[in-house]
């Protein structure tokens, strides 16, 4: 049996018991890549469109996390991101993983790989002792880790997503670049 959701549309003919928060997803090509995800929790408020919310990730990228490669315990290769809203403040859940063969040799392909999390709320690192996360985000990593490991190598993996259930009716982002 296959990965389950729900959707309120029954005529997409597969079944889905929950559905996701997460409303679009992006490829950006930062250095490392982030496979970065839109969560409808306080996205509105917080961002009021896609644009505002690349911004806030590039804002985030060029400040904070750039002065936030002492909290980082081992070199990161590539980033799942989420951005969301808590009342009106922006914030992005960062997961960053190592000791990934980048290349697109599969031999090298390793499956269960080490990963360390980041939260930047209105542009300051949240302490360790402070971080939560939401299900949804456990969930998408979950849904990530499945289809990296069904994926011959990293390239191949970085520049396509997983179904998420009802992100598949929404909207897929063309990379942007930072």
């Amino acid at each position: 049996m296959g990965l389950m959701y729900s959707h309120k549309d029954e005529s997409l003919n597969r079944p889905r018991p929950f559905e996701l928060g997460f409303f679009a997803r992006s490829l950006v090509l930062s250095t490392p890549p982030t496979k970065l995800f839109f969560h409808d929790a306080g996205f509105n408020q917080a961002f009021r469109s896609f644009t505002g919310g690349l911004d806030y990730f590039k804002e985030c990228f060029e400040g904070p996390l750039k002065r936030a490669d002492n909290f980082w315990m081992f070199p990161v290769d590539y980033y799942l991101g989420v951005l969301w809203g808590d009342g009106g403040a922006p914030v992005l859940d960062l997961f960053g993983y190592q000791e990934v063969d980048l290349s697109d040799r599969a031999e090298n392909w390793k499956e269960n790989i080490d990963y360390q999390t980041l939260i930047i709320k209105s542009g300051s690192v949240v302490p360790k002792n402070e971080m939560v996360f939401c299900e949804d985000s456990a969930m998408m990593r979950g849904l990530e880790g499945i289809f990296r490991r069904s994926n011959p190598n990293f390239k191949h993996y970085i520049k396509n997503f997983p179904d998420l259930g009802t992100i598949e009716d929404s909207i897929t982002l063309l990379p942007a670049t930072i």
